[in-house]
């Protein structure tokens, strides 16, 4: 399989990662004030500009700005400390589902949508939430003069398999390899955060597996196996 991450044995969060983690979102999020401030000063220079040229500035101030807050919101919700609750994966997939609705309907993309799973597993939920966020994220860019989205959800017995699959632009073959690094593979409007920290979600919180199949001009399928035990 194309892209396949290699399984690694389950074991849960020492308590030694859960520390640094709690640590780096404490600091992640300290950086939101600042943020918050030079984006209010970016806008305030901009409505005082009389200037083209220095409006453009400001513009540039405001985007990186928003950026960084990408960013920071990404980290924050990857490694922010969290205990698993038992939920049923499809309740997630469907609520997200729901609040991409418009803009996957601005972007002419059908969305096909089937679930087998009726099960409750354990999940940390906001981070899984937020990697299936990212993967929606890039099949919407992926898709700019609109296509179809794939997503499924099968219950395997021992895990839970999630397919998300799009008609886009497909993967360069030329990153396919290194694509969960963090700012390899970096769209225009990227943060260059989003696979590694779904990665990181799926494989170093869930103990499951991701991968993906690709091919350029004709699409993506990405796959998430989690676990279905209560080892998390």
């Amino acid at each position: 399989m194309q892209g396949e991450v290699e399984r690694k044995e389950q074991k849960p969060i020492e308590p030694r990662i859960l520390a640094a983690a709690d640590l780096l979102a404490s600091a992640v999020h300290d950086l939101k004030n600042p943020l918050s401030v030079i984006r209010g000063l970016g806008e305030l220079g901009r409505a005082a500009s009389d200037s083209k040229k220095d409006c453009q500035y400001f513009n540039r101030i405001i985007q990186q700005v928003d950026t960084l807050d990408h960013m920071v919101i990404d980290l924050l919700s990857a490694f922010k400390p969290q205990y698993p609750s038992r939920i049923n994966p499809t309740d997630i997939v469907q609520d997200l589902l729901q609040s991409f609705e418009t803009l996957f309907t601005a972007k002419s993309i059908e969305v096909q949508f089937h679930s087998s799973c009726k099960r409750c597993i354990r999940l940390y939920e906001v981070q899984l939430r937020r990697a299936i966020q990212n993967l929606f994220d890039n099949a919407l860019k992926a898709m700019p003069h609109g296509g179809k989205l794939y997503v499924s959800i099968e219950d395997r017995s021992s895990e839970i398999l999630i397919t998300i699959g799009d008609t886009g632009s497909g993967i360069p073959d030329k990153v396919s390899e290194k694509i969960f690094e963090p700012y390899y593979y970096r769209r225009p409007d990227g943060t260059g955060l989003g696979l590694f920290l779904t990665h990181h979600v799926i494989v170093d919180i869930h103990h499951g597996r991701l991968w993906f199949e690709s091919s350029e001009g004709e699409g993506t399928n990405f796959y998430i196996a989690l676990p279905a035990t209560e080892r998390i």
